[in-house]
C-alpha cells in the first residue's frame, strides 16, 4: 500500500467535524485577520477552516484526495475562501515567500522544514503541532521508536536565529 493509499483509507472512515490544531486555537492572538495561510499536510482542514472563518486566503494541501474531496465539500457548503490541492509537500514543498502562516499538524518529514521557513513571507507565522515521545493520548504513532522520532527544537529561525 503506497503513502496515498494509507491516508485514503484512514479518511474514508472519519466522520466527525475537523478540528483546528491545539497550537492554532491556543494562538490565534498572534495572527493578523488578513492575508495568506497554509494548511500543509490538512487532512480533512479543520485549520483550514479555522483560518478562512477568520478571512484569510487559505490553500490547503494533503496528499489523500479523500480528504481533500470532503474539505473541497464542507468549503463549499459554507462559502469559505479554501483552496483545496491533492499535493504531495514532500516532493513538491511549497514556494518562496508565498504565505503570512503556515498551520502543520500531525505530520512531520525534517527534510521540509527549510522550505517552510522560506515560503513564510517577512513577520510571517509558523505554527506546527506534531507527536512528542511521551504519550498523552492514545492519538499518534504506537511505537515509541516512531514517536521518539518526532522530538526537535526550534530556535529560531533561519535569518532570524536557528532551528534544528
Amino acid at each position: 500500500m503506497n503513502i496515498r493509499d494509507k491516508w485514503n483509507t484512514r479518511y474514508a472512515q472519519v466522520t466527525d467535524e475537523p478540528k483546528p490544531a491545539r497550537v492554532l486555537e491556543e494562538n490565534l492572538h498572534l495572527l493578523a485577520h488578513e492575508g495568506r495561510a497554509l494548511d500543509l499536510a490538512c487532512g480533512r482542514g479543520g485549520n483550514a477552516i479555522l483560518l478562512a472563518n477568520l478571512g484569510l486566503q487559505v490553500d490547503a494541501w494533503d496528499i489523500s484526495n479523500i480528504a481533500i474531496d470532503a474539505l473541497a465539500g464542507l468549503a463549499a457548503e459554507r462559502d469559505l475562501n479554501i483552496h483545496v490541492q491533492v499535493r504531495d509537500v514532500e516532493n513538491n514543498p511549497p514556494e518562496h515567500a508565498q504565505y503570512d502562516a503556515v498551520v502543520v499538524s500531525y505530520f512531520l518529514y525534517r527534510p521540509l522544514f527549510p522550505a517552510l521557513i522560506e515560503t513564510l513571507r517577512p513577520g510571517g507565522l509558523l505554527y506546527y503541532q506534531t507527536f512528542i515521545r511521551e504519550r498523552v493520548s492514545d492519538r499518534g504513532p504506537a511505537s515509541e521508536a516512531v514517536a521518539a522520532t518526532a522530538r526537535f527544537e526550534v530556535t529560531g529561525i533561519p535569518g532570524r536565529g536557528s532551528y534544528r
